[in-house]
């Protein structure tokens, strides 16, 4: 269906929290965003024909735990009269191809979801040092059950992002964690979706 797009998100560079956003305005389960532009390049030699190159790149992000979970960029050409109309052929066989290979990424994504096992995103608040986030690791890889992996997305300012892949999901993730003893500090589960996990690490002199 179409959808009317408020000003606040007509912007050329729009980061994925808004993204999520708009995209559970409408209860969509992934928003995929985007940029494309198609340039002239010059004329074919010795004919008024005109070539133009298109260039496209997208994400897919899924709204509930803002995971992305495709990404692609594509190219594009075309031989035309007419600059524009060029330009609209070079975006058209461009963003035929970015949608394949959204699609086939996606497709993998859900599939393996299907399969047994979901992509958590977890946020780690109130970590001290970077030894206490691998002891977090380590418990999460080899002491809760169902975990197939884990994948550090960054760490700031007392802050990480992971993703674990895990046969299951974050209600039960969350469950197992707070049996789990970790040495010189607790955790404390702030929030959790589907697919999504924030916990604060709490150390014993707190």
């Amino acid at each position: 269906r179409n959808i009317k797009i408020g000003k606040p998100y007509q912007v050329a560079n729009l980061d994925d929290n808004t993204a999520v956003s708009l995209g559970n305005q409408y209860d969509a389960e992934v928003v995929i965003v985007g940029k494309a532009l198609a340039k002239y390049i010059g004329s074919v030699m010795g004919t008024s024909m005109k070539s133009v190159q298109a260039n496209m790149s997208a994400r897919a992000i899924r709204t509930d735990n803002g995971a992305i979970i495709a990404s692609a960029n594509t190219h594009g050409a075309a031989v035309h009269i007419d600059e524009v109309t060029g330009g609209s052929d070079a975006l058209k066989k461009a963003a035929s191809d970015l949608a394949s290979k959204l699609m086939d990424q996606i497709i993998n994504t859900w599939g393996k979801e299907v399969g047994g096992t979901t992509m958590v995103q977890m946020t780690i608040n109130g970590i001290s040092s970077y030894q206490d986030f691998v002891k977090f690791k380590n418990v999460l890889q080899e002491q809760v059950r169902g975990v197939k992996g884990v994948y550090q997305r960054s760490i700031n300012a007392g802050v990480a992002k992971i993703d674990i892949d895990i046969k299951g999901d974050a209600q039960s993730l969350s469950d197992e964690l707070t049996t789990k003893n970790f040495q010189g500090f607790s955790i404390n589960i702030n929030s959790f979706t589907q697919n999504s996990i924030e916990l604060t690490i709490l150390y014993k002199h707190q």
